[in-house]
């Protein structure tokens, strides 16, 4: 007994407390029984060799004796790395304990334990995070308990920022709201506090349109769901979905072909197998997310029921301005798929100041000269068939059997009925001179739709020196999905890098 308060210990001596792990508790006094909860209260790494020698006591940004009762098994801890190596140390276990462990001792045992490591490269952040299956948690540690109280919510903050792509005062209102501010840390030199951001708040965002079958699949594999937005576009609602790493160091927007909408394209799930691209790019540091447009996915259609080149390419700039004030102080790239890149190039034409690189994948050039084209009648709506879900995985042996399955479901749940188009005159407007931002052409080797020989011509007459071409050996129309993905995706992180990589 010492501690915040040891005047009042008196002269206690030693307690040995008996621990009954059949029933996880142990008998403090008769008729006072604690649950344990077993976690380490040490878990750090080396600190910044710029804060010279330091104590293992005082918890600080390197982590270290945080004792915090919340890091208990299937918790993930992400710590900021200062050296080499990391070097990691794990020990003080801890049978029990209360939040700010008040006269220095917790319910004191050896613990064996099994952690994994992970280097999330790319993904700076200032202070230790946690999360737990049920709650984010910011933390800060200082001698000061208003400067640690200050970091912790500061962290809380730009946690919420980071993960669910709140601005700066929503998320501040929020932790007002709805999460709980708690110390941590009283007794080891630096006082630690700690915010709890429950994930049940946003229970109601994360809606799913890639239908039963994709979402079981993905629950059973482990994978999380997108989180849903809506973006207004001249007063109409449009779904955007959105999955980020705890601290981005870009952001890419994707955007789906003709037939299919986001989520079947970019996050399919399929037990033994994740085919998502979100997840690939988030795994590499990137904010990641995809929209559905109009009369796609989650999106309803106007109230004309028509979708128009002009139109769509509104909307995608609309798009990207929320995600620019979203993600202040970050790039922001845009990938086109197939129809989808169609609009994305018209997209960026008109608003290059929107668009730090562009990524054009499955790009069918289309004539110019096309005749005036003006709806005839009520859109006519015709259903979607597994036919057509299945029709773009050309290649033999490019994709397995239970991945195509996974593909159709998912995408005859999200878009059972075909998009209407009209006005395709509008894409007169191309001109790949107009196109001045850095671009990359990725052409897959068996795709029959977007013909080498039109993407040659159109990547000469592109208005950037700073380019690049790429074919995708043993793909085709939808490599992103397929066997050879890995290809693709190192193309695209390559050169949103710059190159540097």
């Amino acid at each position: 007994c010492s501690g915040f308060m040891r005047e009042r210990c008196g002269d206690p001596g030693m307690r040995i407390l008996p621990l009954d792990r059949e029933h996880m508790t142990s008998e403090f006094l008769p008729g006072i029984t604690i649950p344990l909860r077993p976690f380490f209260g040490s878990m750090g790494v080396a600190p910044d060799l710029a804060d010279g020698r330091v104590s293992s006591n005082p918890p600080s940004t390197h982590a270290g004796n945080l004792d915090n009762p919340e890091l208990v098994a299937g918790t993930s801890l992400f710590i900021p790395v200062f050296v080499p190596g990391a070097l990691f140390e794990v020990g003080d276990g801890h049978a029990a304990q209360g939040d700010g462990e008040v006269d220095q001792t917790a319910i004191e045992t050896s613990l064996t334990g099994r952690l994994q490591l992970v280097v999330h490269k790319g993904h700076p952040i200032a202070w230790p995070r946690a999360e737990t299956p049920t709650h984010w948690i910011a933390m800060g540690t200082d001698e000061d308990l208003t400067v640690a109280t200050r970091t912790a919510i500061g962290q809380a903050i730009d946690l919420l920022m980071d993960v669910k792509g709140l601005s700066q005062v929503e998320a501040y209102r929020l932790v007002s709201l709805a999460c709980s501010v708690r110390m941590t840390e009283l007794v080891d030199g630096n006082l630690g506090v700690h915010v709890m951001i429950p994930k049940s708040l946003f229970a109601d965002r994360t809606e799913s349109a890639i239908g039963a079958a994709n979402q079981s699949a993905a629950a059973a594999s482990g994978f999380s769901e997108p989180t849903r937005f809506t973006v207004t576009s001249d007063g109409h609602p449009l779904a955007l979905w959105g999955k980020r790493p705890l601290s981005p160091s870009a952001v890419v927007l994707l955007l789906h072909g003709r037939t299919w909408s986001a989520l079947p394209d970019f996050d399919l799930h399929t037990p033994g197998e994740n085919l998502s691209l979100m997840d690939a790019l988030v795994e590499r540091g990137y904010a990641t997310y995809a929209l559905d447009q109009r009369g796609y996915g989650a999106t309803p259609r106007d109230t004309t029921g028509w979708l128009t080149p002009d139109r769509a390419a509104a909307d995608l700039a609309n798009t990207l301005r929320w995600i620019r004030a979203r993600e202040p102080g970050r790039p922001v790239y845009l990938l086109g798929w197939s129809q989808g890149s169609r609009v994305s190039q018209l997209m960026t034409q008109r608003h290059p100041e929107l668009v730090d690189r562009l990524v054009l994948y499955g790009y069918p050039p289309t004539p110019k000269g096309l005749p005036v084209e003006a709806p005839i009648g009520p859109p006519p709506r015709t259903p979607n068939t597994a036919e057509a879900a299945a029709s773009d995985f050309i290649t033999d042996g490019s994709i397995s059997a239970s991945a195509v399955k996974a593909y159709v479901d998912a995408a005859l749940a999200a878009d059972p009925v075909r998009v209407d188009w009209t006005h395709q005159e509008q894409w007169n407007a191309f001109d790949p001179a107009a196109v001045r931002v850095p671009t990359l052409v990725i052409h897959g080797e068996g795709d029959p739709i977007a013909k080498p020989e039109g993407q040659a011509a159109f990547f000469e007459a592109l208005g950037t020196n700073d380019k690049a071409w790429v074919v995708v050996p043993r793909g085709d129309h939808a490599v992103l999905l397929e066997h050879a993905r890995t290809r693709f995706i190192d193309a695209v992180d390559t050169f949103l890098r710059g190159g540097n990589r």
